[in-house]
């Protein structure tokens, strides 16, 4: 036994030992791995460079499938598609096959997509922390969509790759029509039929090698991407969404904290749907996850900017809780809120720019009362304004302390504390809602004035003479 069928061959033998996986499944999954030559040598390699160190069940599938884990360099096998042979077929075998040469690729191709996917999150977070009232993170989200994209389309190649070689290892003619044959849906990704004579070629873009093997150069893999990463109806994840829909909710979650995290209150978050090819709906299925933003910001209103109109939504956090992948219709709520004016809301309107600060003030102040004790709208404005004066963030863990005749808020930031006195009224709800929007305004001002001066000073730099 040769090295490259040694270090498979063991990992092989370490599934065998692991719980629910019994001799016959072994025995299957070997003969799936050693029907295609090529498969053994891919899997050999990715053992050796440390991008595959283990093969590990998945108690159930969504179909015949496997799956790379990053974090732990291993792929996943469903044990439903490793049955005893009588309740097995050969499609099942050869479709096991195919996503093995899949997902070892994603081995290779890890520490790349990562580079790119934690590039695409620095300019999340640039764009939050970017001027202006609108954040659109739409360039960024493609960014990150892009390296999905060349990771998922060069995985699909190598798997067509794997299942030639299964082909030609078979004593079967490595044929295109075989190829239909033998891997029915898989192979419509790479070829179709030609509708004046019948025989299939080629899908346009695509080069095929002398052996009809392809290779990643950058002209099959976007187009492999287009017909199998950017499909609508690609079953992943929760939904038979795509991709798109798929990675979207990653992308939007990343955003969403980003946003929260590091935009001024108010800023818009701002995305273009089409040019991303995501809806609201499926993202949420997917699961978004507002991470530690969840308790204080369980939704944020978003603008979508798709073919150059402005269209309002609000996501939500469905990661986790009640509407755990889910979609969250708030048309109703929208309705109501574009008919009352801007002016007349309060913090506790959830249109109000400063609405998650205001929730997160509220929520700090009822872990310290007791149960049942309730604080008023106009007190919680007070509190809420105080805040913002002292430049809380919407996100940011609050820490309230009640004392007899004052509350204390603390931020995470050393400079972010705040004090009322209660032995005085507060002003009206309103009217720390006007306040707080006076304040922006003065804000917008300052800043606007600072960007003219620094215009001004770049004019008067003198030019240096060589």
């Amino acid at each position: 036994m040769d090295d490259a069928n040694k270090r498979v061959h063991q990992l092989i033998v370490d599934f065998g030992q692991d719980t629910g996986v019994t001799p016959e499944m072994v025995v299957n999954l070997r003969a799936a791995i050693t029907s295609s030559p090529h498969l053994v040598d891919r899997m050999s390699k990715a053992a050796e460079e440390g991008h595959l160190l283990a093969l590990r069940p998945q108690e159930a599938s969504l179909g015949a499938g496997a799956a790379y884990h990053g974090s732990t360099k291993s792929i996943s096998i469903p044990l439903d598609i490793l049955a005893p042979e009588e309740s097995r077929n050969a499609s099942i075998s050869n479709e096991l096959t195919f996503r093995l040469g899949h997902e070892v690729q994603h081995g290779f191709n890890h520490a790349r997509m990562r580079q790119g996917i934690e590039a695409a999150a620095a300019e999340m977070v640039a764009v939050a922390h970017s001027p202006g009232a609108e954040k659109d993170y739409t360039e960024a989200a493609l960014q990150w969509q892009q390296a999905r994209r060349e990771d998922e389309a060069s995985a699909h190649i190598e798997g067509w790759n794997v299942a030639i070689s299964q082909l030609r290892h078979s004593g079967n003619d490595v044929t295109f029509q075989q190829m239909r044959d033998v891997y029915g849906k898989r192979a419509s990704d790479f070829i179709e039929r030609d509708e004046i004579s019948g025989q299939f070629r080629p899908k346009s873009g695509l080069t095929f090698n002398d052996d009809l093997t392809l290779s990643a150069t950058p002209e099959n893999v976007e187009t492999v991407a287009q017909q199998f990463y950017d499909s609508p109806s690609r079953g992943v994840g929760h939904t038979w969404a795509g991709y798109s829909n798929y990675d979207g909710a990653s992308i939007i979650s990343y955003a969403v904290q980003s946003h929260l995290q590091y935009a001024r209150p108010g800023d818009e978050l701002v995305l273009d749907f089409k040019r991303l090819g995501i809806e609201e709906k499926y993202v949420e299925i997917n699961g978004l996850d507002f991470g530690r933003y969840a308790a204080s910001s369980p939704e944020i209103r978003y603008v979508d900017i798709s073919d150059g109109e402005r269209r309002e939504g609000i996501f939500d956090h469905t990661k986790d809780g009640p509407n755990q992948n889910q979609h969250v219709d708030n048309a109703n709520q929208l309705n109501q809120q574009t008919q009352e004016p801007s002016g007349e809301i309060g913090f506790s309107h959830p249109r109000h720019p400063d609405h998650p600060l205001y929730r997160n003030v509220q929520r700090s102040m009822q872990d310290q009362l007791p149960e049942g004790a309730q604080v008023s709208e106009d007190r919680l404005a007070q509190l809420t304004l105080a805040a913002k004066e002292a430049r809380f963030r919407p996100g940011e863990h609050i820490d309230a302390f009640v004392g007899e005749t004052s509350v204390s808020l603390r931020g995470e930031h050393p400079t972010h504390l705040t004090q009322i006195d209660l032995t005085t009224p507060p002003p009206t709800a309103q009217q720390s809602a006007q306040l707080a929007g006076e304040l922006d305004r003065e804000q917008a001002r300052q800043a606007e004035q600072y960007a003219q001066q620094q215009a001004a000073q770049q004019q008067n730099v003198p030019v240096m003479q060589h």
